[in-house]
């Protein structure tokens, strides 16, 4: 992040800047540092999976699953049930799937399983900043 970019113009994404909003700051990079977090777990469970000898369309969809079930679990755990309809209704306005993308359609996007699972487990230098982990996993100082 450039010295003279403030928090707010950093988190470009309308979703970002909205929760920020919502949440506070405190709030926000709590949640956004958890996502992180989980990435990285992520990251290790899917090294764990090669190991295991699972292939990679396996992993692609145990991923795949796996986040959409997450994200919407997260929604019932804070009892938003109003935010977990949204969700739903706007997963299945835009990917045709109440439940979040089908392991086909990222393969569509990414254009492979092996896009697919490394999208799973990918990070972003900029949240990463955000949130305070970016010397952890970027290296900076």
């Amino acid at each position: 992040m450039r010295p003279d970019e403030s928090l707010l113009s950093a988190l470009h994404e309308s979703y970002h800047v909205k929760q920020f909003r919502e949440l506070g700051q405190e709030n926000y990079l709590k949640q956004s540092r958890s996502v992180r977090e989980e990435c990285v777990y992520n990251e290790k469970m899917l090294n764990n999976l090669y190991s295991q000898g699972y292939s990679t369309e396996d992993i692609a969809r145990k991923m795949v699953n796996e986040r959409n079930s997450n994200r919407l679990n997260s929604y019932i755990e804070k009892d938003d049930m109003e935010g977990y309809e949204l969700v739903r209704k706007s997963n299945l306005q835009t990917y045709n799937n109440a439940e979040g993308p089908t392991p086909e359609s990222l393969f569509e996007k990414y254009g492979s399983l092996e896009g697919v699972v490394n999208a799973s487990v990918s990070s972003n230098p900029g949240m990463d900043a955000c949130v305070g982990l970016y010397n952890i996993y970027h290296g900076g100082s």
